[in-house]
């Protein structure tokens, strides 16, 4: 069965008050369209109460994009019926069938929310009693083969077999304004922690323009401010004035001369009169260096 339709989730801005989850709701939509238009990829996009909707014919060229925009908690390439309990049996019934076999085992996760004749129960029996008499499968709860889920909202139902993760986080540029100070990669991943929480950076460079340049254009950063430096705090200085920002990332670690690091790390404090923000005290070297494998950061 092939998709038209992703269906995206996001964490944290579901428990914000409504006015400032709408207000990050947008600023994600935003971001989104924003990376899917750098990729070329045609699409619509809506939204309702907690999910976004994008539909579009590329749904295997979307998914590695929306992998790596911050906000989305998880995603899934989904079909759309009505929310009527017929329609629903008829639609998850013919998708499991592309799925399972008479050997397989499968679970029905069903989820509701809105005004229904029926509950998520009344669906999980009828679906499943459906596709057991197609298919000739038997039901596993607790170790499927297949897993089928069926999200139902107010006006339609929504189809899928599995949840693809984001980074989750808040979305880029719903904080403040940052400045990164990349002296070398591992800043980069003390950026990508900070980023995660919303905040707009600028990258103040010295000597790694083309790797900062990279590592922006892969986390799809909008409206992205790169600034070569000297290593002249003056400068620094100026440009955080200028940039209004609210702190500095930095990639201070504790696993090397710690007591050297302590100090360094208050003399920062006392010049710039800043938060410093230092996201990679708590980890190891090896912890980091898995970290920067992970999300391809080279070190």
């Amino acid at each position: 069965m092939r998709y038209h339709l992703l269906v995206v989730r996001y964490g944290e801005l579901a428990l914000k008050s409504s006015y400032i989850r709408k207000r990050f709701e947008r600023i994600l939509i935003k971001n989104i369209s924003i990376a899917l238009n750098r990729e070329n990829i045609s699409y619509s996009i809506s939204s309702d109460w907690g999910r976004i909707y994008i539909e579009t014919d590329y749904i295997e060229e979307s998914i590695p994009v929306l992998k790596r925009i911050f906000g989305i908690t998880s995603f899934s390439p989904a079909i759309k019926t009505n929310a009527t309990i017929q329609d629903i049996s008829n639609l998850a019934t013919s998708f499991a069938e592309e799925l399972i076999s008479r050997e397989k085992k499968f679970a029905l996760r069903v989820t509701r929310t809105g005004e229904h004749s029926f509950s998520s129960q009344d669906i999980a029996i009828k679906v499943g009693e459906e596709i057991r008499n197609k298919t000739r499968a038997t039901v596993d709860l607790m170790n499927p083969d297949v897993e089928i889920y069926i999200e139902v909202r107010e006006k339609y139902a929504y189809i899928f077999k599995e949840k693809i993760l984001g980074p989750g986080g808040l979305p880029l540029g719903s904080q403040g304004t940052v400045l990164a100070y990349i002296n070398n990669p591992i800043a980069l991943l003390a950026t990508w922690y900070i980023m995660k929480r919303g905040c707009n950076v600028i990258f103040y460079t010295i000597d790694s323009m083309d790797l900062v340049r990279r590592f922006t254009e892969q986390w799809y950063i909008p409206n992205v401010s790169i600034i070569g430096g000297r290593k002249h705090l003056e400068e620094l200085e100026e440009l955080i004035k200028r940039e209004e920002c609210v702190a500095i990332i930095t990639s201070h670690t504790l696993y090397d001369h710690p007591r050297e690091t302590i100090e360094d790390i208050r003399r920062w404090k006392e010049r710039f009169k800043l938060p410093i923000l230092t996201p990679l005290l708590i980890l190891t070297r090896g912890e980091v260096i898995d970290r920067a494998n992970i999300l391809g950061i080279p070190l």
